[in-house]
């Protein structure tokens, strides 16, 4: 299991809890800031390299209103990027190893 996020400490922290509640778990911690293209494509890119299909893929980040208008690195306003974009280039950067995956289910 990779853990990502944009705070290392804070992930750290995420792994060193779910390594407390399964000692044999394998997990990790990745970053990676949705706000920001190029750091899913970096995250992407090392995931691609570990050879693995992705068996699940939980987009679960967001943010709320920023207050003034605040633009992410790719010049998106700030909620739509982080919120949207990011979760939307992450998962078609790792649709081809979700595909691959030998855990297909079906939802009824």
């Amino acid at each position: 299991m990779i853990v990502a996020g944009r705070d290392g400490s804070k992930g750290r922290a995420a792994v060193a809890q779910i390594c407390l509640l399964a000692p044999t778990a394998a997990v990790r911690f990745e970053k990676l800031d949705l706000a920001n293209l190029t750091s899913v494509a970096d995250f992407a890119a090392c995931i691609a390299a570990l050879k693995y299909p992705v068996d699940l893929l939980v987009n679960n980040a967001g943010m709320l209103t920023t207050g003034a208008r605040r633009l992410t690195p790719n010049g998106f306003e700030m909620q739509m990027g982080a919120n949207y974009l990011g979760h939307f280039a992450l998962t078609g950067r790792l649709l081809p190893l979700l595909q691959r995956s030998r855990k297909r289910g079906s939802c009824k």
